[in-house]
């Protein structure tokens, strides 16, 4: 996110959160080993359990069989590899549309609470001036000065978040 002119320590303590958000919750769903993910039916009924289903769930629940194992292949697409992609820097800003276009998904057929919110905004880190429509650009300015001490600051207080977060993921992963 060029825009507000983020360090990259900040920026790749953002994606990495957005890598183990998606890819966590894609993995999981794998390696629980339940059939229903295994053979891509557990849209079937996903519509009807999942948090507040809404009357769009009820509608999507009656799509036929074929189009049901697509999405959840999608889904898992979305999930798995995306995330993996948005660290290369050709694929980043299509890997971002991706997992918004299924934040929205499912937020329109379900309620999360605000996890689908935030999870678009951290998909938004992945883009770069170019990608934000010009009447977005034009409210942001690209040079920022340097804080000094500040920026120093902020870079030390930022690393040991980052190194703090993926030290704390290294358990649940191993877990998995």
């Amino acid at each position: 996110l060029v825009l507000l002119n983020y360090n990259k320590i900040t920026l790749f303590g953002a994606w990495f959160l957005l890598l183990r958000l998606h890819c966590g919750s894609g993995v999981v769903k794998l390696m629980t080993n339940d059939p229903a993910w295994l053979s891509c039916n557990a849209l079937l009924y996903h519509y009807w359990t999942q948090p507040m289903p809404n009357w769009i769930s009820w509608y999507m629940s009656k799509f036929p069989l074929w189009f049901h194992k697509f999405s959840c292949f999608a889904h898992f697409v979305i999930e798995i590899l995306l995330p993996i992609l948005q660290f290369i820097p050709v694929f980043r800003f299509w890997a971002s549309v991706g997992q918004i276009l299924l934040q929205i998904l499912i937020l329109s057929t379900g309620n999360y609470g605000t996890f689908n919110m935030v999870t678009t905004i951290l998909c938004l880190s992945l883009w770069e001036n170019k990608d934000f429509p010009s009447f977005v650009q034009k409210h942001f300015s690209p040079n920022i000065p340097n804080p000094g001490f500040f920026s120093i600051f902020s870079d030390i207080t930022c690393t040991s978040i980052l190194l703090g977060i993926v030290v704390l993921s290294v358990f649940p992963m191993t877990e998995i």
